[in-house]
């Protein structure tokens, strides 16, 4: 599962490029993240007494809709957005690591949850990430697409079953692609792992 370094970068590149060209995105992100919030229970409130890590959000992240203690994001390309949104990472307080998320275990960072929504279609290593991010959060939420063909963007596909085997103790669920309107077209797999 896990791809070359030059296939990493093709798919950053054309993502990059369909973020850029969309300038509605911001707005359909913030919808999506309060659906998201709701299928993982998490209260807004809670936030903000406690340190969040989200994983490879780009343009707009979950974070900009909650205020936490803490927010911090790993984003490895961050130094090439744009600074209209550099500046609101920047407004918002977000601290940004700008290593691979593969370094997760590298960045001597210890936070109460870690996200990962929409994003490991998108990475070298999954699996790495997953484990990872267990090791420095007491909590992973994740909101992942299953069953979606790779494409340009999307070196990875995954199934409900790639997750269960990584954290077999966790109650996924799958939220049915196309049930709730201008959300997700894919079947997605949800859940949150608790450190034992």
């Amino acid at each position: 599962m896990i791809i070359s370094e030059e296939r990493w970068k093709t798919a950053q590149e054309n993502e990059f490029k369909h973020h850029v060209a969309r300038e509605d995105l911001m707005h359909s992100y913030s919808q999506s993240y309060n659906i998201i919030f709701d299928y993982l229970g998490i209260n807004k409130e809670d936030l903000k007494n406690k340190s969040v890590l989200e994983i490879g959000p780009a343009f707009y992240p979950a974070l900009f809709s909650v205020q936490t203690k803490e927010s911090h994001v790993i984003e490895p390309l961050f130094d090439q957005f744009p600074e209209e949104i550099k500046n609101i990472y920047n407004f918002k307080k977000i601290n940004v690591f700008k290593n691979m998320a593969e370094e997760l275990d590298k960045l001597n960072i210890k936070v109460d949850e870690i996200w990962i929504f929409n994003l490991l279609q998108h990475v070298q290593d999954p699996e790495k990430i997953l484990i990872n991010s267990y090791s420095v959060s007491s909590v992973v939420r994740i909101f992942e697409p299953i069953d979606w063909p790779t494409d340009i963007c999307h070196p990875h596909t995954f199934s409900k079953k790639f997750f269960e085997d990584i954290f077999p103790k966790t109650n996924f669920k799958v939220h049915i692609g196309g049930s709730i309107k201008n959300f997700h077209d894919a079947n997605c797999i949800y859940g949150t792992i608790y450190k034992e």
